[in-house]
Formats: structure tokens, sequence, C-alpha cells
């Protein structure tokens, strides 16, 4: 008498329903987390941002998964007699209107001060365990094609197998696809030789 393999239809629908939350949470989490790299360095900061229309603002400076503030050292009243304590731009935002963004070493108070020689010391100098993880992250950047066509390898291998990653292959493969891409970075080998070094562009 041939007896049945594997979960039945009740598992299968809870693994399924299982695997779909774990996926949203975890992507949920990884977007709330992220930051641009860049940016990120001037959270906290007095800043000067200067627009492409030639409007300059000024404050501490907030920075968020999906973009930026700058509070306002006092509220400004417009013409209108809005009372405003902050400007906000979303991330499209500011790749389309953001000109630069100035953090003035000597206006800094003194802590802030601190702060950013720490930082650039830590970036011009980096210490064995921020060697190893940049080197890390760098050659994950590099291989992640390599990366991503081993995770669909193995989830095509393990669908054979398993009835209920069979309805949920795509939605592992993407959660593997957005690890990589959290934990890699944009990498140039020709400009990672001059971090520190005084360069005219």
């Amino acid at each position: 008498m041939a007896q049945a393999s594997g979960p039945n239809a009740t598992t299968q629908f809870y693994l399924t329903l299982l695997i779909i939350f774990v996926t949203a949470i975890i992507t949920t989490v990884l977007a709330k987390w992220s930051r641009d790299k860049c940016l990120k360095f001037f959270k906290g900061y007095r800043v000067t941002m200067e627009r492409y229309r030639g409007q300059t603002l000024w404050g501490k400076f907030k920075v968020f998964s999906s973009g930026v503030e700058v509070v306002y050292d006092h509220p400004y009243v417009d013409p209108q007699g809005r009372r405003k304590t902050s400007y906000l731009f979303y991330q499209v935002e500011v790749e389309q209107q953001v000109l630069s963004l100035f953090r003035y070493h000597p206006h800094l108070p003194p802590h802030e001060q601190k702060q950013r020689q720490h930082q650039v010391h830590a970036t011009f100098n980096p210490r064995f365990f921020r060697r190893l993880y940049r080197g890390m992250r760098n050659f994950v950047n590099t291989l992640r094609d390599a990366f991503n066509a081993a995770i669909g390898a193995a989830v095509t291998q393990y669908q054979r197998t398993n009835p209920v990653l069979s309805t949920q292959g795509t939605t592992v493969t993407s959660l593997g696809q957005t690890l990589l891409g959290k934990f890699a970075n944009a990498y140039e080998p020709l400009l990672e030789q001059y971090i520190g070094q005084p360069v005219i562009l």
C-alpha cells in the first residue's frame, strides 16, 4: 500500500503563510534601517544645503530611509505668514533638487568637531575589523551576480524536493537579492586606492 509523502495541504498552507510573513518582516526592517551611505555621515550635524534653484537652507540634518529633513535653528515665518520649523526632502527630491551639502568644520560645536574628526580618522585609517568589513563588502558587491545566480540555483534545486517552496521560490530568491543589496556597497577599484588622498575632480 503506497503512502503519501510530503506535507499535507494544511501544512503547506501554513508554511507558505510563514514564508510570506518572514519575508515581509525582514524586508520591512531592512528598508527601515537603510540609509544613504554618504548622507548618514551628516546625520545630527548642522549643515548648509544648496539647491539647484539657488535657494540655501541651513539647520540640523536628519536622515531617514525615505529622505532627509533640515531642522531650522529658529522657526521661520514665510511671506504668507506660515511658521515653518523644518524642510523635508524625499529621496527622489534630494537627487533632483539638491546641488551640494556643506558641513563647515570651524562652525561646528566642539563635540561635533570631535565626532567629525573621528569619522575622518576612521575612514582614512581604518582598524582591522573595519578593513575586514570593507573587504567583505567589496567582495560581495564584486560577485553579486554570482551570489544571485547561486541563490536562484539553490532555490530551484530545493523546489524539486519541497512542494511548499515551489510556490514561494520567487519570494525567497527576491529576499536573498534584497539581503545582498543591503550588504553590498558601491565599489570602484580605481578610486579605492585614493581614500584619504587629495584629488582634483
